[in-house]
């Protein structure tokens, strides 16, 4: 299982608790942010692989992944993601410039490809970096 976006480490633990840490791998972009975490599910028990870097790539050490979980939007799926085992699964939030949102839930095909649809909830997630809408000029 691959997260993007470990952020506090709380849905770490949760998919630690209920997968079991050494089935999980979590990126981070943000360095401060993973140490905290890394503190936080170590006090917690937890021990997933935690990897500081832009989950956009993926972390190819410890594909191919049944299924990813963003806790970061973006606006395209990244090619990268294709870590993803066929039958596998990708969730993540989407989000346009203008301010749309969707919540995606794709299945890897035996080709490679993803498809699927978009689940009728409505979330928030901060954007990937890279996939952030550019600045307005003044």
């Amino acid at each position: 299982m691959l997260e993007v976006g470990t952020g506090t480490g709380y849905s770490t633990a949760l998919i630690c608790h209920r997968l079991g840490a050494g089935a999980v791998t979590s990126i981070e972009y943000d360095a401060d942010v993973a140490g905290r975490a890394r503190t936080a599910l170590t006090l917690a028990g937890y021990r997933p692989a935690l990897v500081e870097g832009d989950g956009l790539n993926g972390h190819p050490c410890n594909a191919p992944y049944d299924r990813l979980i963003a806790t970061c939007a973006v606006r395209t799926i990244p090619l990268a993601w294709e870590q993803i085992r066929p039958g596998g699964t990708i969730t993540t939030p989407m989000l346009g410039w203008t301010g749309g949102a969707a919540f995606a839930h794709l299945r890897v095909a035996q080709d490679g490809t993803a498809s699927g649809r978009f689940l009728p909830d409505t979330v928030f997630f901060m954007p990937a970096r890279p996939h952030a809408a550019p600045p307005l000029e003044s």
